[in-house]
């Protein structure tokens, strides 16, 4: 059993990551290859297919010059969220794949909003209608794109995609990925069939729904002649990123909290039913074991917003790839917790959890002749990690306060980040041992649980450890409460000149969208 691997493909944002994962959780390697996302026009966010499986086969490749392929005794996928590519019977993409930032289906949304009234809306599906999630895009297709959305078969994610692709089997999903198209009943596990005739998709277009353990389809004869890997291995459906990071970060218990630091972030916590918030602030997804429920909250630029901050505003010129964060995190500490007032909001692609918005902007605000870079630094930090608390916050008025928390993501790297959320969240907190692994380990407990590697998740979750642990600065945990207060009114008082900056660089582009 020691010499027996799952490997692992999980299609992110900017690039897609294979691992061979071992009984015991521990990856004994992983590669990952990089496709470029592409902005056409402002709002809009979108990916090739075509790159990401090529990036997909060279990384398996790279993988099985390490781990000898008859050592592989299955194949799982794991990706993006909220994304949409037509494609047909055959499995191949008619679009680029519309991913979770992009915005440019905000009419449609407010189509819904005037179709459904939105509080039924999200008593069934546990979500509100939002321009992010699949359904606005499946109706931008229908009405932008009628020859495209005329062929459709089906609108899948990335993993299901490239899941189809690879076992000749498409037009599959799991729950947890299904649950945020946003037309899923949360409550039946089925499509919400209603939802989808009021928005006028055809129900036929939804792909069949499977357990992220299905291991029914097998790797085609294609397939193992372009990766090497064997003829038949076990495939696994898998699930949304989302879902896997869930279980590769924590413990398999209720309550039990997990932070993913990436390009979008999120706190989520795990639940027995869908938690149906007043404000409908949080969303719910299906969890891999389909007994429980993630219950989140997303900001939709984390590291993203921290990046462009460091390549544009500390260290111009400086991609952030190449940035010394030990440097900019020692600059960041020389400020005091608040960062003397300097505060940002990493709101530069619209906002999800807690204003539900397309229509704002990134702000940096509050400086004065009197602040300096180190500010600026430290307030950067902040304004990822403020943005996150207000999550947990509302995790905390719906029944799932946050005592106890595990950090995953590139984010959790950070030093800095990792005080800063033990003194916001004022909870014990935790650096998962492989940050960078947990959504992959997740996806490999699937595959493990399909093919009888562990009994159960929970069996499977014995296998995650972590590095280290904080725990909250009694003067710092102080201080963020009082920024808190000043940070979370900062939107609602600007919410008008926020909108109106949106139309006007709406207009703008107006000269230079594609004819319809």
């Amino acid at each position: 059993m020691d010499e027996a691997y799952i490997l692992t493909l999980d299609a992110g944002t900017t690039g897609v990551k294979c691992a061979a994962f071992s009984p015991k959780g521990e990856a004994a390697c992983s590669a990952v290859e990089a496709y470029p996302t592409y902005y056409p026009f402002s709002g809009w966010a979108q990916q090739k297919p075509g790159e990401q499986l090529d990036a997909a086969l060279r990384a398996i490749r790279i993988v099985l010059e390490k781990v000898p392929a008859e050592q592989v005794c299955a194949l799982v996928f794991s990706g993006t969220m909220n994304g949409c590519i037509p494609i047909d019977e055959k499995g191949e993409a008619l679009h680029e794949n519309i991913i979770h930032s992009d915005l440019r289906a905000e009419p449609q949304t407010e189509q819904l909003r005037k179709a459904i009234p939105l509080r039924d809306y999200y008593a069934v599906t546990g979500n509100r209608i939002d321009v992010h999630s699949g359904l606005p895009k499946y109706i931008w297709l229908r009405q932008h794109r009628p020859e495209v959305y005329g062929r459709a078969w089906k609108f899948v994610n990335i993993k299901d995609y490239l899941y189809g692709r690879f076992t000749g089997l498409p037009g599959r999903t799991d729950r947890s990925d299904a649950s945020l198209c946003n037309c899923l009943n949360m409550h039946t596990g089925d499509w919400a069939w209603d939802i989808l005739r009021e928005a006028g998709v055809d129900a036929g277009k939804m792909p069949e729904l499977h357990a992220s353990t299905d291991v029914t389809g097998t790797l085609s004869t294609e397939f193992a002649a372009l990766t090497g890997l064997p003829q038949g291995l076990p495939v696994a459906i898998g699930a949304g990123d989302g879902a896997c990071a869930a279980h590769g970060a924590r413990q398999h218990v209720v309550g039990d909290a997990y932070m993913n630091i990436g390009s979008s972030a999120w706190v989520s916590s795990m639940s027995k039913k869908p938690v149906i918030d007043r404000e409908m602030r949080l969303f719910n997804y299906f969890d891999l074991d389909e007994t429980c429920y993630n219950v989140c909250g997303t900001v939709q630029c984390g590291s993203a917003a921290s990046n462009w901050a460091i390549e544009n505003l500390i260290y111009p010129g400086t991609r952030a790839a190449d940035c010394d964060f030990a440097k900019l995190e020692a600059l960041a500490r020389t400020a005091p917790a608040g960062a003397q007032g300097v505060m940002y909001l990493p709101t530069l692609m619209g906002e999800r959890t807690p204003w539900w918005t397309a229509k704002v902007s990134g702000t940096l605000m509050g400086f004065t002749l009197y602040h300096g870079p180190q500010h600026i630094a430290r307030a950067v930090y902040e304004g990822v990690m403020q943005s996150l608390h207000m999550c947990g916050d509302i995790l905390g008025e719906n029944g799932l306060p946050v005592r106890r928390m595990t950090l995953i993501g590139g984010g959790a790297k950070s030093r800095l980040w990792g005080q800063m959320a033990a003194d916001m969240f004022d909870a014990q907190v935790r650096v998962h041992a492989t940050p960078h692994e947990a959504t992959s380990l997740g996806a490999a407990f699937a595959a493990g649980v399909g093919i009888g590697w562990y009994q159960d998740f929970a069996q499977a979750a014995r296998q995650i450890h972590f590095s280290r642990e904080y725990t909250p600065d009694p003067a710092a945990a102080a201080a963020y409460q009082k920024h808190l207060a000043v940070y979370k009114a900062l939107y609602p008082n600007m919410k008008g000149a926020y909108e109106a900056l949106a139309d006007y660089q709406s207009s703008l582009n107006e000269q230079n969208q594609p004819a319809q």
